[in-house]
């Protein structure tokens, strides 16, 4: 039944729980406390600022479409069956596992900002191509490529974020970073829930990726730092 599926992700979510107490933490021995004034110094990096409205233009984008509106079109206007809807949520996940794995690869050949770039655009284009779908088979091959587009975006941006930062701001950074991002969560689904309420979902959808489409020329902006072997790896460039 419709129910069961909702038992086996608690019951999922259970396992990841008691897994997770087996989690060693190891603390450093000394830590200094942050103070207000090294927040405001995290917030001017300029670097950390571009690639985090980077990361909720793209959250805007997947959860307003992948993890919002997308499965909704599909059973209302493609009358999706309750299956295809999961292979619909499954092959957008697929999609960003191989990114992850493909990530440095592309990232060292094309160079960090123009992938940036090129994935938002990915991701962008998606969104628009949504309500022109004739067919469920159509959708998720769009779907795969957002999927795809958002992992390496927000793979590297994550990595962006702190490379610019000391190494004793390097936390603070990224709680920024999530900080920022997570309000793209929330706009994404509520962009298009007005847009369709007012002028239907299908404009919503091509709002959404003309606003991916403007936050990627953000990418241009990202200054190009001397970082060591290290920090690019964790970028995701080798």
């Amino acid at each position: 039944s419709e129910q069961a599926t909702f038992f086996v992700a608690a019951g999922g979510g259970l396992v990841a729980l008691l897994l997770s107490l087996r989690v060693v933490e190891s603390r450093p021995a000394n830590v200094t406390p942050i103070r207000p004034r090294d927040i405001l110094t995290v917030l001017k990096d300029r670097n950390l600022l571009i690639v985090s409205l980077l990361a909720a233009i793209g959250q805007i984008m997947v959860f307003g479409t992948v993890y919002g509106f997308t499965p909704a079109f599909a059973q209302e206007k493609l009358g999706a069956a309750k299956w295809e809807l999961g292979l619909l949520t499954a092959g957008s996940t697929v999609a960003m596992i191989a990114a992850s794995y493909l990530i440095s690869r592309f990232a060292h050949k094309l160079k960090l900002r123009r992938t940036i770039v090129l994935s938002m655009i990915l991701v962008a284009f998606s969104c628009m191509l949504v309500p022109l779908c004739p067919s469920i088979g159509w959708l998720f091959v769009v779907q795969v490529f957002a999927g795809f587009g958002r992992s390496v975006t927000m793979a590297l941006c994550m990595g962006q974020s702190i490379l610019t930062v000391p190494d004793a701001y390097r936390s603070t950074a990224m709680g920024t970073f999530q900080a920022v991002y997570a309000a793209g969560i929330v706009l994404g689904p509520t962009i298009i829930g007005f847009i369709g309420q007012a002028a239907g979902r299908e404009r919503g959808f091509l709002v959404v990726g003309l606003i991916g489409l403007a936050g990627s020329l953000l990418g241009f902006l990202l200054p190009a730092p001397r970082v060591s072997g290290i920090q690019a790896k964790e970028a995701g460039v080798k």
